[in-house]
């Protein structure tokens, strides 16, 4: 990616070279497109280009602004929230959240990554690399439980969390859970 620095083009040239880095690194994303970028751009998820004249031109922080956006929604990770991450990130750690290799396979074609804490897949991956972006050493510390939904949810919890966990303290999470699913503010109790 460092050698992308000076990168400069339109939203096409955008959409292929970002396409190009995605397959490089082993995922199929045939979505990114000049009218993906455009669209990008008005839901605030790739900051603004410079304009020359009547020509829109895309840098380096686009790049990473939309390779960071299809590696998270690809982690199921709602478009405002990604936009929301995006503004508020710097060029490192919109960097150290893409990964700089291809993950190894397995025979049936499942990512064979694990992350620094033990987690299967790129997903673990890209959310121990966000929380270390954010400096989250308690995160990095700390041994987690994956409850997983496939499709529809991934819940990371403190390992100490669950095991003390009462039927309170489960109901709890349940209720934050089916809020942040409904789109709510998650309500306290």
């Amino acid at each position: 990616m460092s050698d992308d620095r000076d990168w400069h083009g339109t939203a096409a040239e955008l959409a292929a070279l970002a396409g190009e880095r995605l397959e490089s690194l082993g995922f199929d994303d045939d979505k990114v497109n000049e009218r993906l970028v455009r669209y990008y751009v008005s839901e605030r998820v790739l900051s603004r280009p410079r304009r020359e004249g009547r020509e829109a031109l895309f840098g380096y922080r686009q790049l990473l602004e939309l390779l960071a956006a299809r590696l998270l929604s690809r982690d199921g990770w709602p478009l405002a929230k990604i936009a929301s991450w995006n503004q508020g990130a710097d060029e490192r750690a919109l960097s150290d959240l893409i990964p700089e290799r291809k993950p190894p396979r397995d025979a049936a074609g499942r990512t064979e990554e694990r992350s620094e804490s033990g987690t299967a897949g790129i997903a673990g991956a890209l959310t121990e690399r966000l929380m270390a972006a954010h400096q989250c050493p308690a995160f990095e510390a700390e041994p987690m439980v994956r409850i997983r939904v496939p499709g529809v949810l991934e819940l990371l919890l403190p390992a100490a969390e669950v095991r003390s966990m009462t039927g309170d303290k489960a109901e709890r999470y349940a209720r934050l859970v089916r809020d942040v699913l409904r789109g709510m503010k998650p309500t306290d109790g």
